[in-house]
């Protein structure tokens, strides 16, 4: 996977493909329903359907008609199964879009950093 979209989510709802795409669009709509980003990991993990929709619906720019039926399709595939993906999806917006294994490594490195050697 290319770096461009190695932030991306895929599930299957209704033997569909769905592409979530970590946009800052997706991200301030998810957090402003949610009242904050990590507002919305509980509520998946409880199994909320009506939270999952919006997820998906947010993460892949579903909107209008198409929205309507996604509750029925959340359903259908199983919440229980989407639930890993879409807590997924979430941790990469709170990571500004980047999955945690892409983000820099923090570790110490062996070169003196700022203890006032010369």
């Amino acid at each position: 996977m290319s770096k461009l979209n190695s932030g991306n989510v895929t599930i299957t709802l209704d033997g569909e493909k769905v592409v979530l795409k970590p946009t800052p669009r997706a991200a301030m709509a998810i957090s402003n329903h949610f009242t904050g980003l990590q507002g919305a990991v509980p509520r998946v993990a409880g199994h909320d359907i009506a939270a999952a929709s919006f997820i998906i619906a947010a993460g892949a720019g579903i909107k209008g008609e198409a929205a309507k039926g996604l509750n029925d399709k959340v359903f259908t595939a199983g919440i229980s199964d989407l639930a890993a993906p879409l807590i997924e999806f979430i941790v990469i917006l709170m990571n500004g879009g980047k999955r945690p294994d892409d983000m820099p490594s923090t570790e110490d490195s062996e070169e003196d950093e700022g203890n006032g050697e010369a």
